[in-house]
């Protein structure tokens, strides 16, 4: 999708990324969604990252995601339902 003989398409990164989502293109979507992270990184962004790292399994790097969001988002509250949700426990537990 990036590489055009015109330049980038003129698509929204944001869109990009939420679409591979969608089409299971996980490793297109960790692209997209990093590059979000590093213009702005947010809660949402923070979540959908360890996420996806999970259906890669990536489980360090989900682990890894969550201590950054505790010490620099101050998230804890926010992060408490990924914590515990079904797809999250086996970072902890394995």
């Amino acid at each position: 999708m990036e590489h055009c003989d015109r330049g980038p398409l003129p698509l929204s990164p944001l869109l990009l990324g939420e679409q591979a989502i969608k089409c299971r293109a996980y490793a297109k979507a960790l692209h997209y969604k990093e590059d979000e992270f590093k213009r702005e990184p947010s809660v949402p962004v923070v979540e959908a990252l360890m996420s996806i790292n999970n259906k890669l399994g990536q489980k360090e790097a989900a682990h890894g995601l969550l201590e950054w969001g505790r010490k620099n988002l101050q998230v804890c509250t926010s992060l408490k339902k990924v914590l515990f949700s079904p797809q999250f426990k086996f970072v902890f537990y394995d």
